[in-house]
């Protein structure tokens, strides 16, 4: 019964699991270090310099978060493309014609 309401995953997100599944740890496990973050911002109302003093922790794990989840993100949508795709658009992207 519970099987209806789960959603299969989408392809993208299992090709980039299965291009760096290091990376796509690491990515969660930041995201769920960042809930503890949250909840002290939530309490603690200190602040340092008219910013709360759990923001800068906060900030580092987001952008750590989003570099390691862009990373195989990209490599998964550019394993999709041949090397002639690619040398097209990079042709393109330069302006130079297409051969």
């Amino acid at each position: 019964m519970t099987t209806a309401f789960l959603a299969p995953s989408p392809p993208v997100f299992d090709r980039i699991r299965h291009t760096a599944p290091q990376l796509t740890v690491i990515t969660t496990i930041l995201v769920l270090a960042a809930l503890p973050l949250l909840f002290a911002m939530a309490v603690d109302n200190r602040s340092f310099q008219g910013e709360g003093i759990w923001m800068k922790p906060l900030k580092f794990h987001a952008a750590l978060a989003i570099y390691t989840g862009s990373r195989p993100a990209i490599w998964a949508t550019a394993a999709g493309y041949t090397a002639v795709t690619l040398a097209a658009y990079v042709q393109a992207l330069m302006g130079l014609p297409l051969i």
